[in-house]
């Protein structure tokens, strides 16, 4: 793993429909690179929109993190949604309840850049909760549970 010289005031975000990302096979690609691999719920997310987009717009966005270090590639990602992925991380039947997972890569995390975008998340989805998978990495998820409100697990 390469060690990253990070600054903060260089990190860049691009927030993309997800009909948009869907559309481009490049950017579902450099999307999925940037999962826990093919059974991972993100990727599983894409798979269902994929399918959803054939029929409907996607109520969904990606917001991508980008680095210079990286040529501005994306290093990061959250998924931002208001679909149900079938796992209960979003909508009930109104669409009042927005989801999100997040992936860093491995050596730009433990810098913010994941929390910054659940922040982020959480401000899109107010003044309706903003239900996560706390479950699936509770060291990063629990502390942001308990700073917003908003912020609550998708078993709750």
């Amino acid at each position: 793993m390469t060690t990253v010289n990070y600054n903060p005031s260089l990190l860049r975000f691009e927030t993309m429909e997800m009909d948009d990302v869907i559309d481009s096979p490049t950017w579902t690609e450099e999307l999925r690179r940037l999962t826990l691999g093919r059974p991972s719920g993100m990727n599983a997310a894409l798979d269902y929109y994929q399918i959803l987009r054939q029929t409907q717009s996607v109520d969904a966005l990606a917001v991508v993190a980008k680095y210079p270090w990286y040529d501005f590639q994306a290093i990061g990602w959250l998924l931002f949604t208001y679909e149900n992925d079938g796992w209960n991380l979003a909508a009930d039947k109104e669409k009042t309840r927005a989801g999100a997972q997040v992936y860093i890569q491995q050596n730009f995390r433990r810098h913010g850049i994941g929390s910054r975008l659940i922040r982020m998340a959480a401000a899109l989805a107010m003044p309706d909760p903003l239900r996560v998978y706390h479950w699936s990495n509770y060291d990063f998820f629990d502390p942001l549970m308990k700073q917003h409100s908003n912020i609550c697990s998708a078993d709750s």
